[in-house]
């Protein structure tokens, strides 16, 4: 039974068409991505789902799950989620869970993104060494969102992968892709810091990352409802960096790039961001970049001369 499966899979394959829906039904709790891709040779696939999977299992390989249509409930790790249009669950190995129709209706159109354990760590690795261990271990399952824009164009690329003028190479091309920018969109929500920022704390951010700003320490707290020592212990908690630290490195990056990219003098540099003295800016400067502006507008000089020989 199983290598019949594999047989109807491999010749699928082949002819470089993508199943509308599942055909493989796991009797054990084991799904392999062998018998569950539509191109087990690959890296990566995915299914187009129309239909629930009752049956508890888990993988070795890694999921992304992807609800297109209506909704429907993933049971998974005990738990039960229901998930609607738009919602997407990066599914790890060892997740144990089963796809079920929803109470209300029919079980909603999904796509189900396979990718091998060596393919998907190899993607998450670029990201941070060890991050693979990282999310493996955390407890909860990774869920996350999909814009309705991305969504509708997601969809798209999807029944475009299906046609048959497409060549088989450029159909793994394209999974890859979209499997990536999915990964990309997971990771952007799961480690989006700026997010439990509160809105004023990002209102300060903005307004302290204008190179051009002048402001006395107890004007920037009057813009808050804290004192400046207040202001300042609560920064430093934030963002690990004490405020006074922080607009003195934006200026110098700004003071930096006009130095590099611009044919702006010294002094015109120093008026722009501020700086009233310019024994202090060049003072400040070298110690942020380990050389002087002068020294610093040389040295690209000279780059710049030796790149066009």
């Amino acid at each position: 039974m199983q290598n019949n499966t594999t047989e109807q899979i491999s010749s699928v394959s082949k002819k470089g068409n993508i199943r509308d829906q599942s055909t493989v039904s796991n009797s054990g709790k084991l799904s392999k991505y062998v018998a569950a891709s539509p191109f087990p040779d690959s890296d990566v696939s995915f299914n187009w789902m129309m239909c629930a999977y009752p049956y508890l299992h888990y993988h070795d390989y890694f999921e992304i799950l992807v609800v297109i249509d209506k909704e429907l409930i993933n049971d998974i790790n005990g738990t039960s989620y229901n998930m609607k249009k738009g919602d997407a669950c990066f599914i790890r190995p060892a997740d144990q869970h089963r796809l079920l129709a929803s109470s209300r209706e029919n079980i909603g159109q999904q796509l189900n993104f396979l990718l091998t354990y060596d393919y998907a760590k190899k993607l998450i690795e670029n990201y941070h060494p060890g991050l693979t261990d990282e999310l493996l271990a955390l407890p909860e399952p990774l869920n996350f969102k999909i814009s309705p824009e991305y969504l509708v164009k997601l969809t798209n690329s999807c029944l475009s992968i299906q046609s048959t003028k497409l060549p088989y190479e450029a159909k793994i091309l394209q999974c890859k892709i979209i499997i990536t920018r999915l990964l990309n969109t997971f990771l952007e929500k799961h480690f989006a810091l700026l997010s439990s920022y509160p809105e004023w704390f990002s209102a300060l951010l903005q307004r302290l990352n204008d190179p051009h700003s002048e402001f006395t320490v107890e004007e920037l707290a009057r813009t808050t409802s804290y004192s400046y020592s207040r202001l300042a212990r609560i920064f430093k908690e934030l963002m690990g960096i004490g405020i006074v630290e922080y607009i003195r490195n934006i200026k110098m990056e700004y003071a930096a790039d006009l130095l590099k990219n611009s044919n702006k003098s010294v002094t015109e540099i120093i008026e722009e961001i501020n700086y009233s003295s310019i024994s202090y800016f060049n003072h400040t400067f070298k110690n942020t970049f380990g050389v002087t502006p002068t020294q610093m507008r040389y040295r690209v000089t000279e780059q710049k001369i030796s790149s066009d020989k």
